[in-house]
């Protein structure tokens, strides 16, 4: 309670028009279910805003989700 903690990140860097491989999905999906932040990002804004937004989904000290 009250430090901070490291949390893995992985953000899949694409082009516009780039797709993700199957293998590319399954990865950001498990870092996802073990805790971490994880997402494809186009562009610079884009992984500030997976980052950001891992951060407001964030229980403030004492709650418990459920």
């Amino acid at each position: 309670v009250g430090q901070r903690v490291a949390v893995f990140t992985s953000i899949e860097v694409k082009t516009p028009t780039g797709r993700l491989t199957s293998a590319q999905s399954a990865w950001l999906q498990t870092v996802q279910c073990g805790g971490g932040i994880a997402g494809v990002a186009r562009s610079t804004a884009d992984a500030i805003n997976i980052v950001a937004a891992a951060e407001l989904q964030q229980q403030p000290p004492g709650k418990i989700s459920r």
